[in-house]
């Protein structure tokens, strides 16, 4: 890319990044946004990508992360859901009487899990989001590159 990265382009760049975290305010404000960790920065994408090859990087870089985290979210969701049953399945047929403190364990060990991946995802945003403002291209750990 041999464009001179303008302010301009950082900061679209930067907020490719930063509006993956709308969705934290508009919670408090009770504004659901339903999938908003990655329609927000799509949009802006969609939207800017012509403008300069670092937006378009960049955006797509966003996208595929925050993409990457909602598919890691629900293959835990989908991993709970099935373990509850035969946490109930094997715990029920020995007539365990620790079958509520099984499933409140495993039920909190999901959760943990998923503060884990939210607290990873603020963190790495953030420095996504500064790298880029400065006009440095970054790459997210852990991203499936669905938009090339």
């Amino acid at each position: 890319m041999n464009d001179k990265i303008t302010a301009s382009a950082c900061s679209w760049a930067m907020w490719c990044h930063l509006s993956s975290l709308a969705w934290i305010p508009a919670m408090f404000l009770g504004i659901p946004i339903p999938m908003g960790g990655f329609v927000v920065p799509l949009l802006i994408w969609l939207a800017k990508r012509e403008a300069h090859p670092f937006i378009d990087d960049q955006g797509k870089e966003s996208v595929n992360f925050q993409l990457s985290m909602l598919l890691y979210s629900l293959a835990a969701f989908i991993l709970l859901l099935l373990l509850v049953p035969v946490v109930l399945l094997f715990g029920g047929a020995r007539g365990d009487a620790l079958i509520g403190l099984s499933i409140a364990l495993l039920i909190g060990l999901i959760l943990g899990l998923a503060g884990l991946i939210g607290l990873f995802e603020l963190v790495v945003v953030i420095f996504a989001a500064a790298k880029a403002g400065n006009g440095e291209f970054y790459r997210y750990p852990l991203t499936i590159r669905f938009l090339t």
